[in-house]
């Protein structure tokens, strides 16, 4: 995905995400909101920064993913993120039906694919 369009900030945030840095990304992330609050791009990486930071406590990084999908519900790297968050959750029949989602609307996605099949070879 480009980032394109994105802001200083956000585009900043990402590429300390892609190094791990989440707890930088964090900061940059919220200021980058106060700027977009309604960016469903914003919203999926503060979630999955979230995540990455503190796991399932407080259920924030849920809350901002489910943001993202409020805001543009077939925003794939919320579907993505959310799926996984669900997955080590073990909620995986949502997780499921997000990444079935996510297949249909980038079918070249090869997380997705793996995804679905390792899902569906779990599911009795």
């Amino acid at each position: 995905a480009s980032d394109a369009g994105l802001s200083e900030n956000h585009e900043k945030a990402r590429s300390l995400m892609k190094k791990g840095d989440f707890k930088s990304a964090l900061s940059l992330l919220k200021q980058a909101r106060v700027d977009d609050p309604s960016s469903p791009d914003i919203m999926a990486d503060l979630g999955w920064a979230t995540w990455n930071i503190q796991g399932a406590k407080n259920g924030d990084a849920e809350e901002f993913l489910r943001l993202a999908l409020t805001f543009d519900n077939n925003h794939l790297l919320g579907l993505e993120y959310l799926a996984k968050v669900l997955v080590e959750q073990s909620d995986l029949e949502t997780a499921k039906m997000l990444i079935q989602r996510l297949v249909k609307l980038d079918p070249q996605s090869q997380w997705a694919r793996k995804a679905l099949a390792n899902l569906s070879k779990g599911a009795t």
